[in-house]
């Protein structure tokens, strides 16, 4: 997960443009669901801005970086159907996380000192969209749906994103902008695999084991064989530039697209280019290691390096 830099002026200024007439009904429908305090089945246009983001972040899921497909040339709908528009902040209802069978599953012991946001959900931002992103189903359906889980104290009247976050200490990222926290701050990337930074104490630590153990970014088996079919190609990038004066040209067009905003699991091979610089031999074992998970898919093989 990375952090997607854009302001809200012109976040808003790219629904503009492709829906002239999206702000106007979002007002509507904002007004008619903070009267009735929820908002109704059918109400719903979040949808029709869903393109917006699916090209603001490059085609990949906002929270763990999988590839998403494009919509075809002729811009019809196919791929569309994978990703969901994404309510940071639950609509009509937050329920409690994690569950008995997650805390169990997850080896979690840490559970007592999270809160959940505003149980009624946060209707007055379902509407905003600076409350969305795009994630694959995954992400969405299977592990968030409408859970939120929290440090502080739930604000469900506060607008601002800013005052929000300060009051509540999410312990989830909304990666689109410029006000949020930026992910890599919490995450510590070692090869394909992920943990809280080795510096986090206290509330810090627990937010970041929260973000991975939420959505199991250590441990689902699409992410780990992405992430190492990228690191093996990276690697090899990496030792071609270092390796042969002719090819350096060539290799940094093709690390830094790799590496670029917009580009899939950036946050792990940013990660594994600041491994590279920093230990090449480390970083060639897990060159290694990924080679054989995926050929294998055996999990052992990821495991954390002393």
């Amino acid at each position: 997960m990375i952090r997607i830099p854009i302001t809200e002026p012109e976040l808003r200024a790219r629904i503009r443009a492709a829906d002239p007439t999206w702000e106007r009904r979002a007002k509507e429908r904002a007004a008619k669901a903070a009267d009735k305090r929820r908002v109704d089945d059918g109400d719903g246009i979040w949808s029709d801005i869903k393109h917006v983001f699916m090209e603001l972040q490059g085609w990949k899921c906002m929270y763990c970086e999988k590839p998403m497909p494009r919509p075809d040339e002729h811009g019809g709908s196919s791929g569309k159907v994978e990703y969901d528009v994404e309510h940071f902040r639950p609509k009509n209802r937050v329920q409690p996380w994690p569950t008995e069978r997650v805390k169990e599953s997850r080896r979690i012991d840490y559970a007592a000192r999270l809160r959940h946001g505003a149980a009624n959900g946060y209707v007055h931002l379902a509407f905003d969209p600076w409350n969305y992103g795009v994630s694959c189903k995954v992400c969405n359906s299977e592990l968030k749906g409408d859970r939120f889980p929290i440090l502080g104290k739930p604000a469900a009247r506060s607008r601002r994103r800013r005052a929000l976050d300060a009051k509540e200490m999410p312990c989830l990222v909304l990666p689109i902008g410029d006000e949020g926290e930026d992910p890599q701050a919490w995450l510590e990337w070692h090869g394909p695999t992920v943990r809280p930074r080795a510096e986090l104490e206290g509330d810090d630590r627990v937010r970041a084991l929260t973000l991975i153990d939420f959505l199991e970014l250590d441990t689902r088996q699409d992410l780990l064989l992405g992430r190492c079919m990228a690191i093996v190609v990276l690697a090899d990038w990496l030792e071609a530039a270092l390796d042969d004066p002719a090819a350096v040209d060539e290799a940094d067009r093709f690390i830094a697209a790799m590496v670029a905003d917009q580009a899939v699991f950036a946050g792990c091979l940013r990660g594994f280019c600041e491994l590279y610089r920093r230990d090449r031999d480390q970083a060639l074992h897990w060159r290694q290691q990924a080679r054989k998970y995926a050929a294998s898919k055996e999990p052992a093989l990821l495991k954390e390096l002393p």
